[in-house]
């Protein structure tokens, strides 16, 4: 019976928590960005809490035992009744200690641990010196799940705070007041009460929800007459894995057939070798020491883009644009890093993360965690929404963009670790090892990371094999978006920007992932620009730069650029210009070896690269016989590195961040940093 009741109790209360989670928004607002649902994990999930609720009452049952044989009121009382004030107990317990271990701050600890304490007192004197059947309901499955997480949940979202006192406090006095009718309803009527007034409860605080719809853009005025813009940024992809730059294996078929009326640039370039500095430095067009969106020893979570500097977004918007984004890095592009500035409509919305679980107060997380050891690696663990997700938002947008011109960006994530992609794209290519999971991938980077061994081949071909079967898996999408667009009408009549934020190392340099140097694997990205009614491929040989998609964009649509940028358009200028790239490593490797201390950026020139790190090294390199950059020549061209060397002081000179405070990220923010390996 204990056991029973416990499991009743808590799979109660995991199906009221995946409402909150990813049901209840989506009814009360079905336009917003919200959790996706998964029918067969929420099922694993909610079993696993009836599992662990069931050994946690039986448990506590089994102590109760003895104090039946000294207490003469608890022989007095009724078994059923009893166990089920048990049940109820654990998870309120449960629940306190989980949230209390989520607090930093002393007060908010103690107020956690205050409510499994007065429950469970409320319960004792409810059932055992005064049977009061206002307080008993309390002690019913789906009431104190509710009580739990609602209560919670709509105090964590903006106004909720004081809706929550007023209704508590109201809810309260109605007890009280109103008591001895309350006591003749039936359980079934008094739980059925209780839930009801917190589901009103919560459609009054999500009617305070200030994220926008996509009405807001579909509502926004639109001025312009100009071709519309999308700009897609492939997160994480490198440009020589793409078989439209000349990779062996076929991932990019669509984008092959696109760039067979586009313009392709061969030698393209990311300002950065991470998510924030490569999107702050295309929607800028400045370079990270000028614009500071990066990450560093002080802030390893990243500086926002700072207010004082105009974005794409933002002049296109006061251009008579209509602006909009989906993105899938909820990480870096999440609101919290000032990226959304002049969106009308910005989703960063993330999968629901049943293994992580949102808000860290929810039980969700720690009960979530038992079923790691039950799952394979898979997409049920993605931190970000896979390319068919952003899609299908995307199709919603152009579904409403009518007439009138508007500028979309979409980010894709697919690329990006744990590089999951969706059969049969997963064993497209050879080299998987099914065997090689989320807890062999730890221990892989670590090791390499930490400069204690280098990377084995079939370790290698395993991780391309899976990075190279994403990029198909998100060609294949942007197929479908293209097809779309024509659909619509919108193909010709619409600039697209095909690009990345960075590239991925495998082994190289004894590097893995991003974020730690400004070599190629990490910096050297795919550039594809489809002008209004062009016809015919084109190639451009020479360095591009990320930096220079805003001044592109603009002038391809007759508008000025803001001050002070420092990309240049790639219709006006040709011949050997000079760009940038730049790693800010502190902030991505802390913990990892010592070589990652200190920034290092590069200059590229026509073919020739320089690349220069603050503790002084130096390295250079012909990039047309050595894209690998295998053979160091710094020192055996004196005159030509001194150039380079004058052209990366005048690029890199900073803005100052002198007297900024270092910005306070929330904790959803930094746990999905955490999740996507940007901080350790």
């Amino acid at each position: 019976m204990p056991a029973l009741r416990g499991a009743q109790f808590w799979a109660a209360y995991g199906v009221v928590e995946l409402f909150f989670l990813a049901v209840w928004p989506w009814i009360v607002a079905p336009e917003r960005p919200h959790e996706r649902f998964h029918v067969g994990f929420s099922i694993l999930i909610v079993g696993l809490y009836a599992a662990v609720g069931a050994a946690v009452t039986a448990l506590a049952a089994f102590g109760i035992r003895g104090a039946l044989s000294v207490s003469a009121a608890l022989r007095r009382a009724d078994p059923s009744e009893l166990y089920r004030a048990v049940a109820a107990s654990t998870l309120a317990w449960a629940f306190g200690i989980n949230m209390a271990l989520a607090f930093q701050a002393p007060a908010m600890r103690a107020a956690a641990l205050a409510m499994p304490v007065l429950l469970t007192t409320t319960l004792i004197v409810g059932y055992l010196v005064r049977p009061l059947a206002w307080v008993i309901a309390f002690a019913r499955p789906w009431t104190l799940g509710i009580v739990l997480v609602g209560t919670t949940w709509l105090a964590s979202h903006h106004a909720g705070r004081l809706i929550t006192v007023a209704a508590l406090a109201l809810a309260l006095t109605g007890a009280v007041a109103f008591r001895r009718r309350i006591e003749a309803w039936s359980p079934r009527l008094k739980e059925a009460a209780a839930a009801a007034a917190f589901v009103l409860l919560l459609g009054a605080g999500a009617a305070i929800d200030p994220s926008p719809p996509i009405g807001a853009f579909r509502s926004a005025p639109s001025e312009a007459d100009g071709p519309n813009v999308l700009l897609l940024t492939l997160d994480t992809v490198r440009a020589d894995h793409l078989s439209v730059y000349g990779y062996a294996r076929d991932t990019s078929p669509n984008l092959n057939e696109f760039a067979a009326d586009a313009t392709l640039y061969r030698d393209a370039v990311s300002a950065g070798d991470m998510t924030l500095t490569g999107h702050a430095s295309i929607f800028t067009g400045m370079y990270a020491a000028r614009h500071g969106a990066f990450c560093s020893r002080e802030v390893p979570a990243g500086w926002p883009l700072d207010d004082r500097f105009t974005t794409l977004a933002e002049t296109l918007k006061e251009n008579g644009y209509r602006t909009a984004a989906v993105v899938a890095n909820n990480g870096y592009l999440g609101r919290r890093h000032n990226l959304h500035q002049g969106f009308d409509f910005y989703d960063s919305t993330g999968p629901a993360l049943y293994l992580e679980g949102p808000p860290r107060y929810w039980l969700r997380g720690a009960v979530g965690a038992l079923g790691f050891h039950l799952l394979p690696y898979s997409k049920l663990m993605r931190w970000t929404r896979d390319a068919a997700e952003i899609n299908r938002r995307v199709f919603r947008l152009l579904d409403v963009a009518s007439e009138t011109p508007f500028f979309l960006f979409v980010n894709y994530m697919d690329a990006h670790r744990p590089y999951l992609s969706p059969p049969p794209f997963n064993a497209k290519f050879r080299g998987r090892n099914p065997r090689f999971g989320a807890a062999a991938y730890e221990s892989l980077l670590t090791e390499i990371m930490s400069d204690k061994r280098s990377i084995a081949e079939e370790e290698r071909e395993h991780l391309t094999s899976q990075y190279d079967g994403a990029i198909a898996y998100l060609d294949h999408e942007l197929g479908g978006l293209f097809a779309r667009l024509k659909q619509l009408g919108l193909y010709d009549r619409t600039l697209i920007v095909v690009t990345s934020d960075h590239g991925e190392a495998f082994g190289d340099k004894n590097l893995l992932e991003h974020g730690s140097s400004v070599y190629q694997d990490q910096v050297g990205v795919p550039l594809i620009i489809r002008y209004p009614g062009q016809d015919g491929a084109r190639v451009v040989e020479g360095p591009a730069s990320g930096v220079d998609i805003l001044p592109t964009v603009l002038d391809a649509l007759g508008i000025a650029p803001p001050d002070g940028i420092q990309g240049r358009s790639l219709q006006r200028e040709s011949g050997a210009v000079p760009v940038l790239a730049e790693s800010y490593a502190p902030g991505l490797v802390m913990g990892f070896h010592r070589r990652f201390r200190l920034p290092e950026r590069a200059v590229f020139l026509g073919p020739w690269k320089l690349i220069e790190s603050r503790k002084g090294r130096r390295e250079l390199y012909n990039l047309a016989g050595d894209p690998r950059e295998a053979r160091d020549l710094y020192g055996t061209e004196a005159p030509l590195q001194e150039e380079m060397e004058q052209m990366l002081v005048e690029l890199s000179a900073a803005g100052s961040r002198a007297g900024s405070d270092a910005p306070k990220l929330d904790p959803a923010t930094l746990r999905r940093l955490r999740g996507l390996g940007y901080l350790k």
